[in-house]
């Protein structure tokens, strides 16, 4: 084995035990299935987490041993930055999630996690190019939304509900 081989190798190896992964590499098993509730079952959330399930190969089902609640998204935006004359130059977005994981047990719920999921967004703010402006907020939302998702659906990992 060359130097170049072995190198690799150990750095591996040492990347490895430490618990350094990639980004994105979910560590544990998602569940196979997760009975997801919210009071608006057409919010954009809600579009946004059923996605990621499925991305993970995850099933809704009514009788599922685990039950997800989301509340509303809460949505806020302050100014950042100002221009010379003291328009808006950029603005932060943060948006928020509540939620609630279940394990239903013979009808009973038992509270297992809960928490508030945040995803922060800064974007530019050009004076009289509001169409842009807006497709842009959009997009970022998109994310955001998809973000919250996504870290969310990691807090059901490894529950043993496989």
């Amino acid at each position: 084995m060359n130097c170049k081989t072995l190198s690799t190798l150990l750095l591996s190896l040492t990347l490895g035990a430490c618990g350094w992964h990639l980004r994105g590499m979910d560590a544990g098993q998602f569940p196979e299935q997760l009975q997801l509730v919210s009071s608006d079952r057409y919010a954009p959330l809600v579009a946004a987490m059923v996605r990621a399930m499925q991305t993970r190969h995850i099933a809704s089902a009514d009788e599922a041993p685990l039950r997800l609640e989301l509340d509303a998204e809460k949505l806020t935006k302050r100014t950042v930055a100002v221009t010379s004359i003291g328009s808006a130059a950029q603005y932060e977005l943060t948006l928020t999630a509540s939620w609630r994981l279940y394990r239903q047990i013979n009808n009973t719920m038992d509270l297992l996690r809960e928490g508030t999921t945040p995803s922060v967004r800064v974007f530019d703010y050009q004076t009289g190019n509001n169409l842009g402006k807006t497709e842009e907020e959009n997009t970022l939302m998109g994310e955001m939304r998809r973000e919250i998702a996504s870290a969310i659906l990691k807090q059901t990992q490894s529950l043993g509900t496989h």
